[in-house]
Formats: structure tokens, sequence, C-alpha cells
């Protein structure tokens, strides 16, 4: 995508100083146009005159021409960015897709490991939580019954008990969007 951008700034950057240059030259031979008639010269000033008009007017074709061509590439670099911003959202749509059914499988676990936990003897729950990562062990505390994840909080150390309670709040207090509540 970058490349077609790039592509684009150049032809028109490439267009500006083509333009420029051509406009320029048309103000040069306007300029002594405008001095031939002012002058009106002894020497042929009809033939000459016609001479510097006919130029004028090739370098207008020329410029329209090439004003043409700028218009084709730039119609060809439209089609083929709106292409690819096409293509990167459709990608973007199965992404977000892929990552959405994810999460829904992850959440499906999260809920049967609850479900096991919810089960067991407070004591033996507690044991196994006390060694688990900590993010694991609040998201099995925060899926399982109130009271059976008070019964295994008591059967952790009291700072662990506290950690594990402080984390449950603070994601509690979050809105799906992860943003808090409050705001």
């Amino acid at each position: 995508m970058k490349k077609f951008v790039i592509m684009a700034m150049v032809t028109l950057s490439t267009a500006s100083f083509a333009e420029q240059d051509i406009l320029d030259q048309n103000r040069k031979l306007i300029g002594e146009l405008t001095d031939m008639v002012t002058r009106k010269t002894s020497e042929a000033p009809d033939k000459e005159l016609i001479q510097k008009q006919e130029r004028l007017i090739e370098r207008a074709n020329l410029q329209a021409e090439y004003l043409k061509k700028l218009e084709k590439n730039l119609e060809a670099l439209n089609s083929t960015l709106e292409r690819k911003m096409k293509d990167m959202n459709a990608q973007q749509a199965r992404m977000n897709e892929t990552i959405l059914a994810e999460k829904q499988l992850q959440n499906q676990k999260a809920q049967r490991i609850a479900g096991v936990y919810e089960n067991m003897q407070p004591q033996k729950a507690g044991a196994v939580i006390k060694d688990m990562d900590e993010k694991m062990a609040t998201t099995i505390l925060q899926r399982i019954n109130q009271r059976q994840a008070g019964k295994i909080l008591e059967t952790l150390p009291p700072s662990l008990s506290l950690r594990y309670t402080k984390l449950i709040l603070s994601w509690s207090a979050k809105t799906p969007s992860g943003t808090n509540a409050s705001h």
C-alpha cells in the first residue's frame, strides 16, 4: 500500500514540475506574442506571430495529452488502492472473527476449568490455586460460586488471598470494553 501511495505522490510531484514547466513556457510565449503585437515591427510580424501562436497551441495540446495520461495513471492507482483497501478490510474482518472465536474458545475452557475447581474441596482447590499463575487463579476464582471462592481464599496465605481479591475487584470494576465503569 505504501508503494502505491509513494507512486501517486511521485506521479503528482512529477506532474507538478512538468505542468509548471509547460505553464512557464506558455507564459513566455504569450509574453513574446504580446511584445510583438505592441511593438509592431516592420519585419513580417504576422508570420512570426503565427509561428509563435502555433507553438503555443502545440504546447497546449501537449499539455492536454500529458494531463490525460496523468489522469489515467491516477485513476489506475486509485483503482489499485481501492482494491488493496478492500482486501485489507476483508483481512481485518477475518482476523477479528478469528480473534473473537479464540476468545470464545478460551472463555469456554476457562468456564470448564472453573467448574472443576468449584466442585473440588476448598483445601485441595486452594493448594493448587496457591501455586498457579495469578491471572489464571483470579480468572478461576472469578468464575466460580462466590461462596466456594471465599472458602478457597480462606485456605490461601493472607497476602495471596488479599492480592487475588484486589485483582478480582479491579477486574470486576471494568466494563466489557476494558475501561473503568466510573468513566
